[in-house]
């Protein structure tokens, strides 16, 4: 409660927040006030969104509730409220940034009157993760460098900064002194937690915590928590740290970080269990589990019709920590109890990405653990420099604690530099758009507001040359040309008009000929991004090869006749292990192909897609950890539970069922800014974009979270594939 009252119409609050558990009771930021004048900021689950809500004097209240849903609980939000009554325009005197967005699209926007005042900055309670008035509405997160500022209405740029290198916005220290009650709490001294790290000395008193809750997780090195939107049956409390199984049916829980190298260490810790738990661990390859388990009672892992066990007997009880030693790099995992190994084990088949879990397959019983990845929240833990950091036991040498600031650094830091999306509104005259940061090897336009086909154009075929994705048909003229931060629309292109979207990619330099294979083609490949386009003339003769100029095999590879009516083929080996093939243009499930080769330097070539003297384009990709991912999945019929990992933050995404018939369905993060996406476009078809149901897909900050029991992406039990672009790696990704 501040002495003195400040700025009672002028002020700014800054957060920066990691979600823990979801839901509308553990959701509170920041509260003033316990009548009138009383103001609330919060996340808002109940009514998806984030929601500022004020009251002046005479207890006339509005609310700004914004339109866009904050459920990513994996990384951490920046979060600024700038507030000034004296401003004119209604809409100036809130402002509201998440992540360096303002804020312009809500549920129902609501703003004070001019020179309305409210308790904040008065001499009224003030409370940082609760409710004043009633001391309710706890928030289930963590906070890092909290500031609040009074006498001075203040943007979002003043708390973060963007980085160069990454193109992400980074916390930066504001330093600078405005208003009666400022202060800043950067949680340095966990002796006194309220402590302003300020000198203007305006300390808070901490309720409900103590030394334990001063965590190492902050942004910039970001730990693994239990992903509170992956679980089943299960109560999870403490930051997402904390497990309780139900005593019915399944119960589980998957952390928020997957790893595929390197080597991780990670404690659990036995607070009480009525039967024993199994400690899972789940690779995710394809659309099966795989598991390997540990409990008390014996071994145990599954790859389908294998499995193998050991009886082994070592009871636990309350206090004893397990503790985990994975070697990726040596294929092998290791168990303690309290530092005693007991039984370490080579695992030949791995080699796919990997997390944690814990579950509890009994219907009748339940266990509570306490989990540790390093960023303390413990007594009694020591501070284990090799691994980064807090630990009961340190683990071996060359292990790590589970954070982004171990992880190894992406080849593409910056995936704008590689990908990236450009709307605009199209006048049907000469028109430059810029905004990429590099010239596009291949750039797919597509209608938003009409009903006309996709079309393709690429740096090898030439700028004045178009494919259509939604047809089979020949390659047509175009006046499009493909410029160094963009393109220029020349003439309209079949009725391309209106609202639009292009989706782009960065191929190499000038196209190469190359003549060392069997098919002579032009290539122009982007190594480093996993991505190459090639131009060939068919010789009819099969298992002909074209060079793709690529350092790995590609995993998704669309070719089109360019010269007559013929359809899109697009080769994967992904969905089964064998070569399929899809066609773009259709529906139609994936039917097995005779291709039989598809390596680091060439893919093969047959039939309609080899005809003699005839021309063809090929685009080829294939996945780049943290930056692109071609991929499978099984799809559970839920609204929940439905995840799909990518290891970034998506930008895009495009799904297709492979066991049946259905479209080739586009999202983006450019169409649809916030959660949760659902403008929804079909590489298949000409129809405009439409706006689909109330939930789709959530784009979260390493997840796609599927929403919906559509048959496009999401039917019980369906197989699909889905090929994916990053707007930014883990390592360095906001929350979303």
């Amino acid at each position: 409660t501040p002495s003195v009252a400040g700025d009672r119409k002028t002020w700014t609050w800054s957060w920066w927040v990691k979600r823990g558990n979801l839901g509308w009771l553990s959701n509170t930021l920041f509260s003033a006030g316990t009548s009138n004048g009383r103001v609330q900021i919060n996340f808002r689950d109940s009514e998806n969104g984030f929601k500022v809500f004020y009251t002046d004097l005479d207890w006339n209240y509005t609310y700004l509730l914004t339109k866009a849903q904050q459920r990513d609980p994996s990384s951490w939000y920046h979060i600024v409220v700038e507030t000034d009554t004296r401003q004119e325009i209604a809409s100036n005197r809130i402002k509201l940034y998440i992540n360096g967005v303002q804020q312009k699209s809500f549920q129902n926007a609501g703003y004070p009157d001019r020179y309305d005042e409210c308790d904040v900055s008065s001499t009224e309670m003030h409370s940082i993760g609760r409710y004043s008035h009633n001391s309710s509405n706890y928030l289930d997160g963590y906070l890092s460098d909290v500031n609040f500022i009074d006498w001075q209405a203040l943007e979002s740029t003043s708390f973060w900064e963007f980085d160069s290198v990454t193109g992400q916005w980074k916390a930066k220290a504001y330093s600078w002194d405005y208003g009666t009650n400022w202060f800043k709490l950067a949680f340095d001294d966990s002796s006194d937690l309220g402590k302003d790290s300020s000198w203007k000395g305006n300390t808070w008193t901490a309720h409900n915590l103590d030394a334990t809750d001063a965590m190492i997780d902050v942004p910039g090195n970001n730990f693994a928590v239990i992903n509170s939107l992956d679980w089943k049956n299960t109560v999870i409390s403490d930051g997402n740290l904390s497990i309780t199984t139900a005593n019915w049916g399944d119960n589980y829980a998957i952390w928020s970080m997957f790893v595929s190298k390197n080597k991780w260490y990670w404690e659990y810790t036995w607070i009480s269990s009525s039967w024993w738990t199994d400690i899972y661990f789940s690779w995710i390859r394809d659309s099966e589990d795989y598991w390997l388990s540990y409990f008390a009672l014996s071994w145990y892992w599954t790859l389908h019709d294998k499995s193998w066990s050991n009886t082994y007997w070592e009871s636990y009880t309350a206090g004893d920590v397990i503790w985990v030693a994975l070697d990726m790099d040596n294929n092998e995992i290791d168990f303690y109890k309290n530092w005693v190994s007991q039984w370490a084990y080579t695992i030949t088949w791995w080699n796919w990405s990997f997390a944690p879990m814990i579950a509890d397959g009994s219907s009748t019983q339940h266990t509570v653990q306490k989990i540790n990845f390093g960023q303390g929240w413990q007594a009694w833990l020591q501070h284990c420099e090799e691994a980064g950091w807090l630990f009961k036991y340190c683990p071996p040498t060359g292990f790590k604690a589970l954070s982004t600031g171990n992880m190894p650094e992406p080849v593409i830091k910056n995936p704008s530099k590689h990908f990236d999306i450009l709307t605009f509104t199209w006048t049907e005259t000469v028109q430059s758009i810029t905004g990429l940061d590099f010239t596009p090897g291949l750039s797919w336009f597509k209608s938003r507001t009409a009903a006309q086909n996709h079309n393709l154009v690429d740096s090898v075929r030439g700028n004045n040359l178009r494919l259509r994705s939604s047809e089979n048909w020949a390659e047509a003229s175009a006046t499009i040309s493909l410029d160094s931060n963009g393109f220029t629309l020349w003439t309209q292109t079949e009725s391309n008009t209106g609202n639009m979207v292009a989706w782009n990619w960065k191929a190499g330099w000038t196209a190469v000929t190359n003549n060392e294979w069997s098919i002579t083609s032009q290539v122009s490949a982007n190594v480093e991004a996993g991505f190459s386009v090639m131009s060939y003339i068919g010789t009819w003769i099969n298992n002909n090869n074209v060079w793709h100029w690529l350092d790995k095999a590609p995993e998704f590879i669309m070719v089109k006749n360019r010269d007559t009516t013929a359809g899109w083929i697009t080769y994967t080996n992904i969905i089964d292990g064998s070569f399929d093939f899809l066609q773009l243009h259709l529906t139609e499930a994936k039917i097995n192909s005779s291709l039989n080769n598809i390596n680091n330097t060439i893919f093969n070539v047959w039939g309609h897609w080899n005809n003699n003297n005839q021309n063809y384009v090929a685009y080829a990709f294939h996945s780049v950890p943290w930056y692109s991912k071609v991929w499978t999945y099984t799809g559970n019929g839920s609204t929940d539970w439905a995840f799909v990992y990518t290891g970034f933050k998506p930008r895009y995404v495009m799904f297709k069922r492979t066991d049946s018939a259905a479209d080739w369905v586009l999202f983006d993060t450019s169409r649809d800014l916030n959660n949760t996406a659902k403008q929804v476009m079909y590489a298949n078809k000409s129809q405009a974009e439409a706006t689909a149901g109330t939930t789709w897909v959530d784009f979260v900050s390493n997840w796609l979270k599927l929403k919906w029991t559509n048959p496009w992406f999401n039917a019980n039990w369906w197989k699909y594939i889905f090929i994916a672009f990053a707007e930014a790696p883990f390592k360095y990704a906001n929350a979303r």
